[in-house]
């Protein structure tokens, strides 16, 4: 066996190892599912604004960021009001069957419900 032979085996079986190795990281990864967290911080701002919430239940995970704007409160309640609705449409509805109609529903209603309050009123970007 000449020593080109042999450093070329050599290299396809450490190939086949590294390749083997692999797939068994992805096969344990994939079977181990996921962790949430979340953090924030008030920054260089007098009031925190954002909020969020990380929902989870039968029908999948729901992250949802809510950027409140402005200087008075309108924008702390209309972050809170998206939030509350997100939540509880999320909980009522299976959203795997049509995502479009859950988030169709859920920023109409927040929306709606931003005017009941006198100084709030909600952006969809």
């Amino acid at each position: 066996m000449s020593a080109p032979y042999l450093t070329i085996c050599i290299l396809c079986v450490l190939l086949g190892i590294a390749f083997l190795y692999r797939f068994c990281l992805v096969f344990q990864s994939s079977r181990e599912g996921y962790e949430t967290g979340a953090s924030k911080t008030i920054g260089s701002r007098e009031i925190q604004m954002d909020y969020y919430t990380i929902e989870e239940n039968e029908n999948g995970l729901l992250a949802v960021l809510a950027d409140g704007m402005g200087k008075e409160a309108g924008g702390r309640i209309a972050a809170k009001t998206v939030i509350r609705v997100f939540k509880e449409i999320f909980g009522t509805y299976n959203m795997a069957d049509h995502p479009s109609y859950f988030f169709r529903k859920a920023f109409q209603t927040a929306f709606l419900d931003s005017f009941k309050t006198k100084h709030c009123f909600i952006k969809i970007v």
